[in-house]
């Protein structure tokens, strides 16, 4: 143990701030990827069917992986035994596209404390790792059979290696030569020191099974809210259960981290799947008055939305059952009896629409009478009634719209036939006689035909105030009474 502690020591001095560049971003992904590949076709792990993964978290920026392996950079090494140690803890609950995803971000940061001119001056180093860039896919490689790691003796050696390296290329680049020189014939072998590093890490952490020795349950807890976080950006609610079966292996699941996981899904709108974690917590820890909350405002958002579509019933009833989850809520019952309040002027609304149908219908019936014994002035004035009630009749209501609309249509084509049978009218009377002026004939009956109208409309003015008028003067007689 003290030679171990020793030797980490050591190597914590020997990788200081290892450059989130080392080697260039094409370089980095061909390494991680390369050794997955070599894995697979070694049969350890088939990683090629997780690649996507595997590259999405070599890819990762200086940010992202300071969130999963702290001091990365600052402590290379140290992150990644940390970071092994912490993936051989959870081996067991299966190599799933997250626990890729991790070895990915751990390949990063291994094939970055492998590569040469780590130390070097930034300029020359920058050169390197370009030149490297341009020409990675063009390099043989030296692949070596796999070895466990050992965190003392392993990378002491490859920091001698690195070291030796490093002064030729130095060398190199300080001189013009650049790499014509050493790195042109040395750099197939330094890209396949990195693609066997990282091999032999995930090796390492593929074949020791039920290592935790050294991990804590914050550390597990960790990982679990960034596998459930990786798969709730998936939108993949297959993937979300899946690993929730295999995650419990590590028993972190406290009302806490089902809350915390709950609270992910609904921000990512899996709203339905959020409250089956909502009522997890609530099996473990029944008096969580937060999560009863968080369930009642599901049901107000739903209620919200239902609202705006004009499902008043719909709505109605989420807001209910938010006050059956939470009796407590702030908003639910007022928002219920909105709701209620909005039913019933609906209601009452379409009431008064189906009722101008009906009149309105009534009215066509009565023209359609008063038409056929020729009194058209009468029929008329009826259709006319008819029409504005038709046109009182708004768009809320589609049913009942479209039977206005019909009616409207046909009240205006019987309006034209109407006016054409009194042209008719008054054209036969101007031809009674040849000793009749034809044209003071047909004047005096179109006169005739307005006056009969006009006095129509007069007595039926006048119907409609003596029925208005009707039961205040009943009130007033029974008051004098």
């Amino acid at each position: 143990m003290r030679k171990s502690a020793v030797g980490l020591a050591v190597l914590g001095l020997l990788w200081i701030c290892v450059p989130a560049g080392a080697w260039g971003p094409q370089s980095q992904i061909a390494i991680v990827t390369t050794a997955g590949r070599m894995l697979s076709k070694e049969g350890v792990v088939p990683l090629s069917k997780m690649e996507k993964e595997i590259r999405q978290g070599a890819a990762l920026s200086s940010a992202e992986l300071a969130l999963l392996m702290p001091n990365a950079d600052m402590q290379p090494v140290r992150s990644i035994l940390t970071e092994m140690q912490l993936l051989q803890a959870v081996r067991e609950s299966g190599v799933d596209p997250y626990f890729a995803f991790r070895l990915g971000a751990l390949g990063k940061v291994a094939a970055s404390v492998t590569a040469p001119m780590q130390t070097a001056d930034p300029v020359y180093r920058t050169m390197y790792y370009d030149d490297i860039d341009q020409r990675i896919s063009e390099t043989g490689l030296t692949l070596q059979a796999r070895q466990m790691v050992d965190s003392t003796e392993y990378f002491t050696r490859l920091s001698r290696e690195l070291d030796e390296r490093q002064a030729m290329l130095t060398n190199d680049y300080k001189s013009g030569l650049g790499f014509d020189g050493v790195a042109r014939t040395t750099y197939g072998q330094d890209i396949s020191r990195s693609i066997n590093a990282v091999g032999d890490i995930w090796y390492t952490v593929l074949q020791r099974r039920g290592v935790s020795a050294g991990v804590s349950q914050e550390q597990k807890r960790n990982y679990v809210l960034r596998a459930m976080a990786f798969y709730v950006d998936r939108a993949s609610v297959g993937e979300i259960n899946a690993a929730h079966t295999r995650l419990e292996a590590l028993d972190v699941y406290t009302g806490d981290v089902l809350k915390e996981i709950g609270d992910m899904m609904y921000e990512a709108g899996m709203r339905e799947r959020a409250v089956e974690e909502y009522l997890a917590v609530l099996k473990k820890e029944p008096e969580r008055k937060d999560v009863v909350r968080r369930i009642a405002d599901y049901y107000i958002d739903l209620a919200d939305e239902e609202l705006e579509k004009d499902r008043l019933e719909t709505a109605r009833d989420y807001y209910a059952r938010a006050l059956e989850v939470d009796p407590l809520h702030p908003f639910a019952e007022s928002k219920r009896l909105t709701a209620e309040k909005l039913i019933r002027e609906r209601d009452a609304r379409l009431a008064q629409a189906r009722d101008a149908i009906t009149k309105a219908r009534e009215l066509e019936e009565n023209a359609e009478v008063q038409a056929s014994t020729k009194r058209y002035a009468e029929a008329i004035v009826q259709l006319r009634q008819a029409l504005d009630l038709y046109r009182g009749v708004t768009d809320e209501f589609v049913v009942e719209k479209r039977a206005a609309q019909a009616g409207i249509n046909n009240v205006t084509s019987r309006l034209r036939e109407l006016r054409t049978g009194l042209q008719e009218s008054a054209s036969a009377l101007s031809g009674a006689g040849s000793s009749v002026d034809t044209a003071n004939l047909a004047e005096k009956e179109a006169e005739s035909q307005r006056e009969s109208l006009y006095k129509t409309m007069v007595e039926k003015a006048y119907e409609q105030e003596i029925e208005r008028q009707a039961p205040q003067v009943d009130l007033r007689v029974r008051g004098k009474d």
